[in-house]
């Protein structure tokens, strides 16, 4: 494991953590904007496959620089493209994945400066 991959992996443990500290109401990481998504709403398809897929990124059984294809992913959740898309949109907005033309979505490297952030601004009340 090179340094990078191992702050990345520190960076996704502090995240974990946060997550699951705050019942999934991270309002920011790294200057991108976090969806709070309380227990009691009722999710979408699409939030569901976002908040997995989010939950995989976070915990690193989902590695950084990993391509995830629309297709497989619809297949492995069993639904069609769609909501799969729209879950990949919002990973997207948040910084978590970045587009690959053609290709799929890459999942991007979480720093531990971006967990710093966001705890600073999580104390600040941002």
């Amino acid at each position: 494991m090179t340094t990078d991959q191992f702050s990345c992996y520190i960076a996704r443990n502090i995240l974990r953590d946060i997550f699951e500290f705050r019942g999934d109401r991270v309002s920011s990481i790294g200057g991108r904007t976090v969806r709070n998504i309380g227990a009691s709403e009722r999710l979408s398809l699409a939030d569901r496959i976002f908040r997995s897929i989010r939950n995989k990124i976070i915990t690193w059984q989902i590695s950084s620089d990993q391509v995830l294809v629309e297709a497989r992913l619809a297949e492995e959740y069993n639904v069609s493209k769609t909501p799969v898309r729209e879950a990949l949109a919002l990973l997207s907005q948040e910084g978590l994945v970045e587009v690959i033309p053609r290709v799929g979505y890459r999942v991007t490297p979480i720093s531990v400066q971006d967990v710093y952030e966001s705890r600073i601004r999580r104390g600040q009340g941002s």
